[in-house]
């Protein structure tokens, strides 16, 4: 069995994703960008700055105090977001 990590990065949480998409949209040239513009919808992100090294938590942000358990309902709540976006555009 695979030991599973924690999302640390963008690319995490992209190719998790990417395991769920069916195979045409997991490996569609605009998958990415259509990636990173709905996990930066609503936080004033430049999509374009986003790599799959990008941190899914910048320790230099207002999210500095919080907790590690705020921390991961964060990222899930941005991830889960993220997915569910792309699962709808996917799926039209």
């Amino acid at each position: 069995m695979r030991t599973r990590r924690p999302w640390q990065t963008a690319g995490d949480v992209f190719r998790s994703l990417q395991s769920r998409l069916p195979a045409d949209a997991a490996n569609a040239p605009d998958t990415w960008d259509r990636f990173a513009a709905a996990l930066t919808h609503d936080t004033g992100v430049d999509p374009m700055t986003i790599t799959p090294d990008s941190p899914l938590l910048d320790e230099g942000s207002s999210w500095r105090g919080l907790g590690n358990l705020s921390r991961m309902m964060g990222v899930l709540l941005i991830a889960s977001a993220a997915i569910i976006v792309l699962l709808v555009l996917a799926l039209r």
